[in-house]
């Protein structure tokens, strides 16, 4: 089913949501996708918390309170730039009018998709066993040409003329680290977080970072900066891949050859790593990479310094130069550096890392509401991140094919 708004577009298909420009946006998913569906489904008449909590968990393992779904409210006018979701007399409504359909009009701009009301027929185990393998062996075919495609082009690259990147690297030892957060200091995190941004905050956010625990990796090489518009340049160039959003490299906040890259998927990461014959790194090595041995709280250390980092006040739009930058900086340009002399770890943009959103292991105390949609995982904070965004530890989510203005990247490869 497709429904259809003046602001937007919400597709169950695929699970996407459109603005009104007909360009996907990020930060619509899991709770905050379900709820905006919900009410769509429901409209004219709205939902209320019972109907909330049963869509939500039907279990009823959790109680889902006002609180939480305000948050996931404004986190939608937040994404959307619109007071989109109504609350009155204890009901959530749409503001305005909703069109659903079945199909996508001949007429429509958006993305052509097919609709997913119909009702599936019920599959055995053996059938999606064997539907898994195929598309399983058809994944490794793939990665496998991919790697061997982009490792063919940095030949032809070198003897065509096409420049490559700088490989400007830092060796990060093996050996054993402090990875994860305590209960304690995540309840640190929560205070800073809630100093800065009122209700943005979420204690789940912060609980996927349980437990603290030493873990121990082998060495491996790692960028020394995030990658920048320039480096990410030469990659369009050799390869013809699709440039990142238009959005961002069209506005000058955003698009100068040494600021870092912005509106990059997951994929586009992946396939620039696999191109300079590296990959990106794991939580584990990005990780160990910021913080060092010792479990610091930031690159530099545990006492939090403003100056030393692109960061914001958090929230939306949450900016502020009292560092020196309003948005990203030149890639290397801040004094967030990590034991080993990677720099950028803490704020500028998020980057992508190599997994899936899951719990840790040892992690049998708390849940997410997004582990169960297949989210990948970026780290660092951003320039408009608040100190406890900025922390080491701290981990976010978004879906692969999500883009937006604060996340870029970096790779590594082994030693």
């Amino acid at each position: 089913m497709i429904y259809g708004h003046e602001k937007f577009k919400l597709d169950t298909s695929t699970h996407k949501v459109y603005n009104k420009h007909g360009e996907e946006v990020v930060g619509i998913s899991g709770h905050a996708y379900k709820l905006l569906e919900l009410i769509c489904s429901r409209y004219p008449e709205g939902v209320n918390l019972d109907d909330i909590n049963i869509c939500f968990d039907l279990a009823g393992a959790k109680d889902y309170t006002d609180d939480y779904i305000r948050n996931l409210k404004s986190k939608i006018k937040a994404v959307l730039n619109d007071d989109i979701v109504q609350y009155k007399h204890q009901v959530y409504t749409i503001a305005g009018k909703i069109i659903s359909y079945e199909k996508e009009p001949e007429n429509m701009d958006y993305p052509r998709m097919s609709s997913g009301a119909e009702i599936k027929p019920s599959i055995s185990r053996r059938q999606i066993n064997k539907k898994h393998i195929l598309i399983g062996a058809i994944v490794v075919l793939v990665i496998v040409g991919t790697i061997f495609v982009f490792s063919s082009q940095i030949v032809k690259n070198k003897l065509s003329g096409i420049e490559m990147p700088v490989d400007d690297m830092i060796l990060i030892p093996a050996g054993e680290f402090i990875m994860g957060s305590t209960e304690k200091e995540i309840q640190q995190a929560l205070e800073w977080c809630k100093k800065y941004e009122g209700n943005y905050c979420l204690s789940e956010d912060y609980y996927v970072e349980y437990p603290s625990r030493k873990e121990s990796i082998d060495d491996f090489l790692i960028d020394k900066k995030e990658i920048s518009n320039d480096d990410y340049n030469k990659f369009i160039q050799a390869t013809k891949r699709q440039a990142p959003n238009s959005r961002y490299i069209n506005d000058p906040n955003f698009n100068g050859l040494t600021q870092p890259v912005v509106g990059v998927t997951w994929n586009d990461a992946v396939a620039y790593c696999a191109w300079v014959e590296k990959r990106l790194p794991t939580e584990f090595e990005w990780e160990k990479a910021a913080r060092g041995i010792n479990g610091r709280i930031w690159p530099w250390g545990s006492t939090w310094d403003p100056k030393l980092a692109n960061h914001g006040t958090g929230g939306i739009p949450g900016l502020d130069d009292v560092d020196g930058f309003l948005y990203t900086s030149p890639v290397g340009a801040t004094s967030d550096i990590s034991p080993y002399g990677v720099m950028n770890m803490a704020g500028n943009v998020f980057e992508w890392v190599d997994g899936t959103f899951s719990p840790y292991s040892g992690n049998d105390k708390y849940d997410h509401g997004e582990y169960k949609f297949n989210a990948h995982v970026y780290r660092g904070g951003s320039y408009y991140s608040s100190m406890a965004d900025l922390r080491v530890a701290e981990r976010s989510y978004a879906q692969p094919e999500d883009t937006d203005e604060a996340t870029g990247f970096r790779c590594v490869k082994n030693r």
